[in-house]
């Protein structure tokens, strides 16, 4: 699986959730670490070394490169489109060895401007390189700019990231020396994704940067070689991590560096978790973010605030469906125009999808004028829908009023549409309310791409997905896991982005809504979903409210019970 290396999870992993955390989304980046690594002594011996912060909580490393500039990963301050976020939710916080706490040294220096260089593809990771622009800072023991840069053979990285694939984010600082390796070598490794020139590879087995160092620098001889990246796993004896070349932008870093404060190029967006969950992304599939880009539309919304909800998923492992009568209760949601989730019928006016399909970053619901239901077909074609299908539009939408887009917390959301009329192909499906056996076979389906890197399916597919005992999901994901929540999905089969909202259904009855999740059918990292019988009075209660509610509102709160 391929992870971006930034930290903090979700939207990071590792990280300690808390009431505070759980009202923020995130940056592109995720978890990082520092594999094999000491904690720094001094903090003078690595005065440059920036703590990047996101809404206040750290999500990547950077460097100082002068009393205004600051260089870190482009992947660190976009969305999973590219897309510029808005400064004022960073700051560089710097002088100090640890992140729990603020000390006499500690300096927070607020960003003001974002440049990203103008290639920056967040599917290939190339030229992930970005500059920002923040408030004087002054120099001193503790703070100081890193030289760019010499060339190199012994290497030091260094970050606050946890210590181990399974660890937690260490709030010291700590470093590893790492070797210097060739192209040669790293295009061994990683083949046609290994770029030369605008990356460099270093690292072996048990010394190594991984998500959440993301931006942070590669130092040799006394000067920045490299900027924390995106590797394969964090350590591992055959994937050594991989930085965006300084030498190969130091022109560009310079020219950026000489711009106008007033040059300000950041457009504001929305993140996925997680996608957003981004979590743990140490690499997140260049795949996932091509496929989101094809299905989400650039223009901006009336009120100026760009907005940007998950892509296209895919059922890995999956079959054709033959007869849409096999899932009756199926719906595809659009937004724009574009296919981006999935939705379940649970009555003749309800469907049921996650929240983070209809709402920004904020948890707000988007325009009802934006989304529409495509029903009972087993083909969808961006603007033609197959002629079996029918259309149905958004009345309203009443999402979970606890709903949490950082940490996909009661990610459940009624869509209020006009009444449809029952037959073989379209449908209704029991909500269920109570957890079925572990043993029992379940099934998602969807119109994703069928393999971890392809493009959507325009055939409705499913696959058949174990479920995941709630004490290994924790083994994976943590405290990020919560009772709300359930897993399911394996090496084999499984579901993935842009699938999000699907129905994931045990003995004929939906149990679960899909979530979030890192990479597709991965081995170890089941899909996460919204546990439907801890939500099963929510529902009914929100079902019924219909009429009763102000049906001219776009956006409708849960009832609470």
């Amino acid at each position: 699986m391929f992870y971006l290396k930034a930290c903090v999870f979700v939207l990071s992993v590792g990280f300690v959730w808390s009431e505070e955390t759980a009202n923020s989304t995130l940056p592109q980046s995720a978890n990082n670490r520092i594999v094999g690594g000491l904690p720094v002594q001094q903090r003078s011996l690595f005065a440059f070394q920036v703590s990047l912060r996101f809404d206040r909580f750290p999500v990547c490393g950077g460097s100082i490169i002068d009393h205004r500039h600051v260089l870190t990963a482009a992947h660190c301050v976009t969305d999973l489109r590219g897309r510029v976020l808005s400064p004022n939710r960073f700051q560089a916080v710097v002088g100090d060895l640890r992140t729990d706490i603020v000390s006499p040294t500690t300096v927070v220096a607020q960003v003001t401007n974002i440049f990203v260089h103008e290639q920056y593809n967040p599917q290939t990771v190339v030229s992930d390189v970005a500059v920002l622009r923040v408030e004087n800072m002054t120099f001193n023991t503790n703070i100081n700019p890193q030289l760019l840069p010499a060339n190199n053979t012994n290497c030091t990285v260094s970050g606050w990231g946890v210590t181990s694939n399974e660890g937690i984010p260490s709030p010291l600082l700590l470093y590893v020396g790492v070797p210097f390796l060739t192209n040669e070598v790293c295009q061994n490794a990683f083949a046609a994704d290994f770029r030369p020139g605008s990356m460099i590879c270093a690292g072996y087995e048990g010394r190594d940067s991984c998500a959440g160092d993301s931006g942070g620098p590669l130092v040799c001889h006394g000067t920045q070689v490299g900027i924390v990246s995106w590797g394969i796993g964090c350590g591992h004896a055959n994937f050594p991590g991989v930085y965006a070349s300084v030498p190969n932008y130091r022109q560009w870093i310079e020219a950026q560096q000489q711009r106008s404060a007033s040059s300000n190029i950041v457009a504001h967006s929305l993140l996925i978790m997680f996608n957003q969950i981004s979590f743990y992304r140490r690499k997140f599939s260049s795949a996932v973010s091509s496929i989101s880009c094809q299905a989400i539309p650039t223009e901006d919304t009336k009120d100026g605030t760009d907005e940007l909800v998950d892509g296209s998923s895919r059922i890995i492992g999956g079959i054709l469906v033959a007869n849409r009568s096999q899932f009756p209760y199926q719906v595809s949601l659009f937004l724009d125009n574009a296919p981006i989730c999935s939705a379940s019928i649970i009555d003749h006016r309800n469907l049921l999808t996650a929240a983070h399909c209809v709402t920004d970053r904020d948890g707000k619901s988007l325009a009802l004028s934006r989304f529409k239901a495509v029903i009972g077909g087993l083909v969808i074609d961006g603007n033609e829908p197959d002629f079996s299908s029918t259309t149905k539009e958004i009345r309203f939408i009443i999402v979970h009023e606890n709903f949490n887009p950082m940490n996909r917390m009661n990610n459940l959301a009624i869509l209020r549409i006009d009444a449809l009329t029952f037959n073989v192909n379209i449908s209704s499906v029991i909500i269920a309310r109570n957890s079925p056996p572990l043993q029992t076979p379940c099934f998602v389906a969807g119109w994703g791409a069928t393999s971890y890197g392809g493009i959507p399916s325009r055939l409705l597919r499913f696959a058949t997905v174990p479920l995941v005992p709630q004490a290994t999901c924790r083994q994976h994901f943590g405290s990020l896991i919560l009772p709300s929540m359930v897993c399911a999905g394996s090496q084999a089969t499984d579901a993935c982005m842009g699938d999000e909202g699907t129905a994931l259904v045990c003995n004929g009855q939906q149990f679960g809504i899909l979530s979030w999740g890192l990479g597709c059918g991965d081995a170890t990292l089941p899909s996460i979903y919204t546990n439907i019988p801890h939500f099963f009075t929510w529902i009914q209660v929100n079902q019924e409210s219909g009429s009763n509610i102000l049906g001219s509102n776009q956006h409708v709160i849960g009832l609470q019970i």
